[in-house]
């Protein structure tokens, strides 16, 4: 090991590997991370959109799109709205014939923050980044 070492052209490619092998690593670990965080852009901008129209006295139905997806192999943005009792006013996502609802933990932690975000998978095979945000006018 000794004698490989000494041979200089042994340790410039040990060399070239390993700070290759770094500038690959931390490429790779930015980009994923970028792509991570980007993921919840559009929930975000859409959360927020709705929020302000809401609180301007909107209604669910004027917010939400009329067209329903299919959540089960569709990864369009949708939006449900709920009341303070977590009934469905308005929803543009269908799940089994559903609206799907985040675990109550969720509504709890989003009355005490005014908003939450998480990626959460309601059903086998069906993952979603989710956007929850509180607003003061409503159906309530």
């Amino acid at each position: 090991m000794h004698k490989l070492l000494a041979n200089r052209v042994i340790r410039d490619f040990l060399a070239i590997v390993g700070t290759a092998t770094l500038v690959l690593g931390a490429s790779y670990t930015m980009v994923q991370q970028s792509t991570r965080l980007a993921v919840d852009d559009l929930p975000l901008s859409t959360a927020q959109t709705m929020k302000i129209q809401l609180e301007n006295v909107a209604t669910p139905n004027e917010v939400v799109p009329s067209q329903s997806i299919n959540l089960r192999g569709n990864n369009n943005v949708f939006a449900i709205v709920t009341d303070s009792s977590h009934h469905v006013l308005a929803s543009s996502a269908v799940l089994d014939a559903q609206s799907p609802l985040p675990p109550n933990g969720v509504f709890v932690y989003t009355s005490a923050h005014g908003t939450d975000h998480f990626t959460w998978e309601p059903s086998d095979g069906v993952r979603m980044a989710t956007r929850v945000m509180t607003y003061s006018h409503g159906a309530d």
